[in-house]
Formats: C-alpha cells, structure tokens, sequence
C-alpha cells in the first residue's frame, strides 16, 4: 500500500524561521540553555514556553525516554525537535533536526532534556549533544523520504531512564491499527503553546517501503517542534519505537508522515555497536546479567563458539555432547533450563542415547560418537556423520568426499560418487564413504552380476534361428 496524496510542498514537523523562531519564547530559552554553559544560570529558571506539543493529545509526564531538542545554528538560528532514548546514551530523531544546512548554517549545537514541561529547568536537567550522525542517503536540499533518520549521542547517561526498544520488523499489515504518538510540538497549529510533552493515539492511515502516514487530520495528530519523535506500538506487551515523526502533509498539522525504524536497523545497530556497550533490549548484541535474558543471546543448551554469546557468559564441554554449548553457574538444577542440570556448578545437558557412525539418529535428540554429528541432506534421513569445516576444502574427509551443509546447517563429508545413492535423490552418497551401511557394497555386486546375466540370456536369444 502506497501513501495518501500528499501537500506539494512536505512541511517538516520541525521549528522554521516562517513558524516564529524568533520569538520571544524561543529567544529566551536559547540564551538561557547557552548561559548555563557558561554556569551563570540561578539555582532555578522559569523559562516560560517552547515553541510547539502534540495536536489534540494529553499531557505525558511518564514516557521519560521522550526527550526535547534545543537547536542552536552559527548563524544564530534556532529550533526545537523532538528525540528517543534507545541506549543509555543515544537518541533517535529525524536528519532535519541534526543537519545544519537546514537552517543555512555549517554547525550546530544541541541539548536534551526529558523533563514533562519546560517551566522551572534546572542546569543540570540539560545534556549536551556530543556527537551525531544523519542517514548518509539524508540532503537538506532534495530531502529524499525514508532517508530522515540522525542518532545522537549525550554526553551523560541520563539517570532513571530505560532506553526504548526499537522495532526490527513492520509490515503493511499494521495500517489501520492504533498508536501512540509522542511529542513536544504545538497543541494547535496556529498557536504558539509549546513547552510540555504530549501523546496521543492515532492510526496509520497507509504504509509503504520506508514510511507510513500517521492520522487521517482533523482535531488529533502531529504537528510542528514533533519532528524526531516517537510513533509507539504495542507488541506483546511492550511499546516499541517503529516511526519517526517527519513531515506533515498541510500546513495546518494534524496528518504526518513518519520515517519507519525498521529500515535502518543496520545503521543504528553499526551506531551502537561503535558508540554504546550492549544492552538488555533486542539491539544486535548479547549482553549478560539480564533479567529475562537478552534476547540477542544464544539460548543455553545451544552451540556457541565463544562466551561472549551466551546469556550465561559461559561456553561449554562436557565430554558427553559433542560440541561446545552456552551454560551459567548454577547451585541446583531449578537453577537451569529445562533439557539441562546442575553438575560440579554449572548447567550442564543431560545425557542423550548414543549412536556409532553410519547408524540412524535425530538431530538435538541423539548423541554420535566423538568426531561424529547427526546430519543428512534436506530430505533425507540423518545419520552420525564424519563432521567437518567448509576450510577443508575436501582435505578434511575422506577421498571421494567433500564437506557440504545438510540439515540444520549441519556440516558434514558427503562423497561425490555417482549412482551409488538413489534414497537421496541426488548422484551422491548421503554421507561419507566410510559410512556406508554393512552388505551395501555385497548388494551391489549382486546387483551387477544379475544385470550381467541378463543381458547374456538377451544377446543368447538374438542369436537364436
């Protein structure tokens, strides 16, 4: 489903020079967030109104991880926009609120607070911004849609904060469920009444491959100084992030268009990865001593390769399964997840039947003897293989045999000689040529002999008179 017609000229959810940048209003704030810096603020400031809150919504004193974006340009221009916490110290917000050319200029400072309402600011309710970085697609100039995305990064952590989980995958499915939208922006289009963070519920009225039309306009929606704030769905039981407020589709507020999270994952995820250790919420990494575990985490019981992917922080042998396994310490077996015990202080999984190479087993069910695994081609029947690494390269198994993937990924030798497995539908053997089952090689020297005889008793009748 594509967009509803939209405005010809996108009018961005941000503050303007045409929509009162300087007043009184915003003039005051700018001086008094610059004079902080410079530590000659009192012990308490009334700082009267923002420019632009929420159309038609309520008060929100308790979505803490909203915060508000004061914007200082070199060129003495000014603005506000809104912003998401989705690690301790990272903010998701829209590229126009990040980019200086948008107001003409080459730099810009920017400050964050979360607090409800910006009447009685103190200094230390205020971060600074000490790094950004925009969506590189992102231009001032042709603005191209899906691109309005910027992460920023606060110099402090703020305190009693639980950064916002981002959703990683939105479909066309969700057009016309509810919302919640969030914002610091105007409570009506032509009144100046900013200051205070507001929601309200919407829903998506249409969707496409990187942005999604919020509200059908009217007395409830988006408007100016939201830009860079949340769209909020509930999954689950969680709220998570899934848009970015980014332009609206008339001048009058109401319908906005947002920027879909889900289609810049990669590059929150490498921001992340680069700027912020691990959380406990779904961001790409696994992070130990959470409570659930974090889902970014191998689940214990499942092979691993290092520690650092388990929830337990341990990666594990035991001599009895074969391969390497995520664990945690533990005191009794309540301690562990089911399919597992508690032995000598660790989770540890519980013994499964044996089986020899060549002989029938069930992948997560059988234990193959050392240096074997329980593997087969897709369809067909698995059995404890001769295991093996794509680097063998063939060196790794036996002649005749090269190391392929089967079921589960699984690994395995599986020889090359044609016709000699016709249960696997393909011109090979299911499995290496050491695994061949006892009298397969009998039955097929009788099969040879009975297709030798019969061919001589035809070539005999040809002959006959």
């Amino acid at each position: 489903m594509t967009l509803r017609q939209r405005a010809p000229a996108p009018v961005p959810w941000a503050h303007w020079p045409s929509l009162h940048v300087d007043s009184l209003a915003v003039r005051r704030l700018a001086v008094l967030w610059v004079c902080w810096l410079v530590a000659c603020a009192p012990a308490a400031v009334e700082t009267g109104q923002l420019e632009q809150p929420i159309l038609g919504g309520t008060a929100d004193t308790t979505t803490l991880d909203v915060f508000l974006l004061a914007l200082t340009y070199d060129n003495g221009s000014t603005g506000f926009c809104t912003g998401t916490l989705i690690s301790p110290r990272t903010l998701l917000t829209a590229a126009h609120c990040a980019d200086p050319a948008e107001k003409g200029a080459t730099s810009l400072t920017i400050q964050a607070t979360n607090k409800p309402t910006s009447t009685g600011l103190m200094p230390s309710d205020v971060i600074d911004v000490s790094d950004r970085r925009v969506d590189p697609s992102w231009s001032a100039s042709s603005r191209p849609q899906g691109s309005d995305v910027a992460l920023l990064l606060l110099s402090r952590a703020p305190t009693g904060v639980t950064p916002r989980a981002i959703e990683r995958s939105f479909t066309t499915a969700l057009v016309g469920q509810t919302v919640r939208a969030v914002g610091y922006g105007r409570t009506q289009a032509a009144v100046d009444d900013s200051g205070t963070r507001h929601q309200v519920s919407l829903p998506i009225a249409s969707m496409d491959s990187n942005s999604f039309e919020l509200g059908t306009g009217g007395t409830t929606g988006t408007c100016f100084g939201d830009s860079g704030g949340p769209t909020l769905w509930s999954t689950a039981g969680q709220e998570h992030l899934v848009g970015i407020h980014s332009f609206g589709t008339t001048s009058d507020c109401g319908a906005g268009v947002d920027t879909r999270v889900d289609q810049h994952v990669a590059m929150i995820d490498a921001w992340l990865a680069e700027k912020e250790p691990a959380t406990c919420a779904q961001d790409g990494r696994c992070a130990a001593g959470c409570t659930p575990d974090d889902p970014d985490c191998t689940v214990d019981g499942q092979s691993c390769a290092s520690a650092s992917q388990c929830a337990g922080s341990r990666c594990v042998t035991d001599g009895v399964n074969a391969g390497a396994y995520c664990s945690r310490t533990c005191t009794i077996d309540a301690d562990c997840r089911s399919g597992m015990s508690c032995r000598t202080g660790q989770c540890t999984l519980i013994g499964r039947p044996m089986a020899g190479e060549g002989q029938a087993c069930v992948q997560g069910e059988t234990q193959c003897e050392a240096g074997t695994l329980c593997a087969g081609k897709e369809g067909a029947a698995t059995t404890c293989r001769v295991a093996c690494q794509e680097s063998d390269a063939g060196d790794g198994c036996p002649a005749q045999a090269t190391c392929v993937a089967g079921q589960g990924a699984v690994r395995f030798c599986y020889a090359t000689q044609a016709g000699l497995d016709a249960g696997a539908g393909t011109a090979g053997v299911e499995g290496h040529v050491c695994a061949t089952a006892p009298g397969a090689v009998a039955w097929l020297s009788a099969a040879l002999l009975l297709t030798t005889r019969r061919r001589t008793r035809r070539s005999s009748r040809s002959r006959s008179p």
